[in-house]
């Protein structure tokens, strides 16, 4: 599998609707409001944004940790392969009032082996770390909007094919 970040995004929003989506507001057709803060489709393009509670979630950096390359070789095709460790960092950020009791269930839901198996079958990826809850930063009488993140690192193997170099 290939590193796609895209399909991380949207595996990680269906696990959110899933797991914790009634805690959310909904949008017109029923939806938990979990979005993309960045999607590959420019579905966000009007920057309309949901009624609160709602999660925004985004691949906030992908790293190679434990080294560049675990392995190379050639398939059946003749093609040189190389795998790669990736470490993929995604924020999720729940706005609005009880955001930090949000997040807080979140993130033991994500210490759940069913959910963690969800995540895998939705991304391809393992749970590495599910993150620090952050401080409870509720103002009082203030125009400042309630909002949690959590940063969960997840880790997946990508093959990359190199189609200039045939054996």
């Amino acid at each position: 599998m290939a590193l796609e970040t895209t399909q991380i995004e949207n595996g990680v929003v269906k696990l959110l609707v899933d797991i914790i989506g009634h805690r959310l507001c909904k949008d017109k057709k029923g939806r938990p409001n979990v979005i993309v803060s960045y999607p590959s489709d420019n579905s966000n393009d009007k920057g309309l944004k949901p009624d609160q509670p709602f999660i925004n979630v985004i691949v906030t950096n992908t790293t190679t940790p434990f080294g560049w390359l675990l392995d190379k070789y050639i398939d059946d095709e003749d093609r040189t392969c190389y795998q790669v460790a990736f470490q993929v960092n995604v924020m999720m950020t729940v706005h609005g009032k009880g955001s930090h009791d949000i997040i807080t269930e979140l993130k033991q839901r994500l210490e759940f082996d069913d959910n963690r198996d969800k995540l895998y079958k939705l991304t391809g990826a393992r749970l590495y770390d599910s993150g620090v809850l952050p401080n409870n930063y509720d103002y009082l009488n203030t125009d400042f909007e309630q909002c949690s993140p959590l940063i969960i690192s997840l880790v997946l193997n990508s093959v990359v094919i190199d189609p200039l170099c045939v054996s």
